[in-house]
């Protein structure tokens, strides 16, 4: 007995139902998973980007508090930060404990914002002194001055601060004004130095040349120091003037003994070392008592 053939419908109505029972299926997963993924963080919270579902974030304008988020409380004249967990107070307006309170600025004074919050600072030409601004008292031959610390002002030149008052200085003869806030308010000329409120001139014996400070001197080269004047440099045979000209050496093969360059004496299987006023053995020898024996192997 032949089974009967199945029609062109009936395949189509089979594969159709197979189709429905599989989406049914899938969609009946997806949404058990979605349920048991949401019930893992509170209200108010998010999954974190690429962690398991255990770790969780509050929304932006939440914080968490135990295992929850609450609403962040902006006080008045206050807005959320841009981490969206903590709030911050209005240009001009300061901090204190859970609210913003207006700052108030004392006369001659305007208010800035820092990282801190809001503060005062005085105008210019005044100084704070407590919780108001006092104008600053500038003497005559004097003018205000950008700076945190000080007096807040600073004599006009060539004039110097005494006592906080602005006394004129007076260079003596050779020197002038410098624009320094301590010391005497003058430098001597190059070619003389100070001698209590003088000038007087440095001087430079012959063979001789100003350094570069310009109040001291040196010999020139091919002379030394001896007391305030500059002798020749006396060099003996087999000497040569050193390389910065203040002193000599002896050529190689020679050694300084006193004032004199002495002939190195090499003995027999040695030679004339790196330095040149010394010997040392050759390969194979070692010195013993002014001489170079063989080397004798270990």
């Amino acid at each position: 007995m032949r089974c009967p053939r199945m029609t062109t419908d009936s395949k189509t109505s089979s594969l159709f139902l197979f189709f429905m029972l599989l989406f049914s299926t899938v969609a009946i997963s997806q949404t058990s998973t979605t349920e048991s993924s949401t019930d893992a963080f509170p209200a108010n919270a998010y999954q974190n980007s690429g962690n398991s579902r255990s770790e969780w974030q509050c929304k932006h304008g939440y914080r968490k508090q135990g295992e929850g988020c609450i609403a962040v409380a902006i006080p008045a004249n206050a807005f959320l930060d841009s981490n969206g967990v903590d709030w911050q107070c209005q240009w001009g307006y300061l901090r204190s404990d859970n609210n913003c309170e207006q700052l108030v600025a004392p006369d001659n004074a305007y208010i800035i914002q820092t990282v801190q919050g809001a503060e005062w600072v005085c105008n210019r030409g005044y100084v704070a002194s407590g919780n108001v601004c006092s104008k600053i008292a500038i003497p005559t031959n004097a003018h205000l001055v950008e700076s945190s610390y000080g007096d807040g002002w600073a004599c006009d030149k060539p004039y110097r601060n005494n006592g906080g008052a602005c006394l004129l200085v007076s260079p003596p003869a050779n020197a002038y004004l410098t624009s320094d806030s301590y010391g005497a308010g003058w430098e001597c000329h190059r070619g003389y130095k100070k001698d209590d409120d003088n000038c007087l001139a440095v001087a430079v014996p012959d063979n001789a040349y100003l350094d570069s400070v310009g109040y001291q001197w040196q010999c020139e080269r091919g002379y030394q120091r001896d007391l305030n004047s500059c002798a020749p440099i006396i060099i003996p045979e087999y000497g040569f003037l050193g390389t910065l000209g203040r002193s000599w050496d002896c050529q190689r093969g020679y050694r300084k003994v006193s004032r004199n360059c002495v002939a190195v004496e090499v003995p027999e299987n040695a030679h004339i070392n790196r330095i040149g006023n010394n010997w040392e053995c050759n390969g194979g020898f070692r010195k013993e008592s002014g001489s170079c024996v063989v080397a004798q192997s270990r």
